[in-house]
C-alpha cells in the first residue's frame, strides 16, 4: 500500500480532467431520455430565452456576488496551497478548465431544474424539493470534504432558488459558471 508515484498521480489527474465531459454528456443524455419519456416539456425545466437579457444580468450579479463571498472566505481562512483542489486547478490549462466549467455548470444545472420540477410535480413542497435536491448536489461533490460540501449546499440551495424564483437555466448557469471560474482565478493565480 504505497503511495502513487508522483507521475502515474498527474496521469490521474489530466484523465480525470477529460472524463469529467464524458460524465457531463451522461447525465445530458440520461435528462434527454428521462424528459423525452416523461413528455417534460423544455420550457419548463428552463430551457427558453424570454426574458434573456434580464435573465443573463440576474445571473452575473449572483455569479459575481458568489465570488465576491468566496474572495472573503479565503481571507477569513487560511487553506493550504497544496490542498487538492488549489492544486488540482493549477494543472491543466484555463481554456480545458473554462470548457469544464462550461459542460459541467450546464449539465449539473439541467440536472438541479429537473429535479425540482419533478419534486413539485409529485406533490413535495418547495422546502423538501430544495432539500433533496441540494443534498444530492452535495453528495455528487463528495470528493470536496466536509467543508466543500458545505460550501456545495449552499451553493446549491442558491441556484435552486434562483431557479424557482426565475424559471431560467439563462440565470443559473451563470451563477454557477461565473462562480467556478472565480474559484478557479482565486485557487489558480490569487492564492499564490
Amino acid at each position: 500500500m504505497q503511495p502513487m508515484p508522483a507521475e502515474m498521480c498527474d496521469r490521474a489527474d489530466s484523465l480525470n480532467r477529460y472524463l469529467s465531459f464524458l460524465v457531463d454528456a451522461l447525465m445530458l443524455g440520461l435528462i434527454a431520455v428521462l424528459s423525452h419519456n416523461i413528455s417534460l416539456d423544455a420550457e419548463r425545466i428552463g430551457l427558453h430565452l424570454n426574458n434573456w437579457k434580464y435573465d443573463a444580468l440576474i445571473g452575473l450579479i449572483a455569479g459575481t456576488l458568489l465570488v465576491v463571498s468566496q474572495r472573503l472566505m479565503l481571507g477569513l481562512t487560511h487553506i493550504d496551497p497544496e490542498h487538492p483542489f488549489t492544486s488540482r486547478v493549477r494543472k491543466g490549462t484555463p481554456l480545458l478548465w473554462v470548457s469544464m466549467f462550461v459542460t459541467g455548470a450546464f449539465s449539473e444545472e439541467l440536472w438541479i431544474a429537473v429535479c425540482l420540477v419533478l419534486f413539485k410535480a409529485t406533490g413535495h413542497s418547495v422546502a423538501a424539493s430544495v432539500a433533496m435536491t441540494t443534498v444530492v448536489f452535495a453528495i455528487m461533490h463528495y470528493a470536496y470534504r466536509i467543508g466543500g460540501m458545505v460550501a456545495v449546499v449552499s451553493k446549491g440551495t442558491v441556484s435552486a432558488l434562483l431557479f424557482l424564483h426565475y424559471g431560467s437555466l439563462v440565470v443559473t448557469f451563470l451563477f454557477h459558471f461565473v462562480g467556478n471560474v472565480g474559484s478557479l482565478y482565486l485557487n489558480r493565480y490569487w492564492r499564490r
